[in-house]
This record gives structure tokens, sequence and C-alpha cells, in this order.
């Protein structure tokens, strides 16, 4: 699965992780799965750089919101 490096879109907002806890507020290398599309979606994250010290296997892809094709 596809890996991406999300963080909160503002420094003091809380975004509760699917299971157990808060996003860290520095941000944390997650699965791309509906649940961070959708906060990314919605505003509560947004798709960061990762870190230098982030293994290159897991370096984030920016991420747009996905659009309905016609």
């Amino acid at each position: 699965m596809e890996r991406i490096f999300v963080k909160p879109a503002a420094p003091d907002l809380k975004v509760r992780k699917p299971v157990n806890g808060y996003l860290a507020a520095d941000g944390e290398m997650v699965n791309a799965e509906s649940y961070w599309l959708r906060r990314i979606a919605d505003g509560d994250v947004v798709g960061a750089e990762a870190p230098a010290d982030t293994p290159k296997t897991a370096v984030a892809t920016a991420l747009q919101p996905r659009t309905k094709s016609a």
C-alpha cells in the first residue's frame, strides 16, 4: 500500500487517527487510504514533504482531492 506523509492543516488542530489517538503535530507517515484522503479533501490535514530522515521508500507523494470524471 502506498504511504503518504500528512500533518494537521493548522498547528493547534487535533486530528483523530482511525485507530489509537491523534496525528502528531509535526506529521506522520500513514497509509494512503480513504480515511486520510477524506481528511485531505476536507482540509483537516495537508500532504507534506516527509522529513529528511524518512526512508526513501516512504516518501510522500503530493495528493490533490479527487475529482469525478465525466
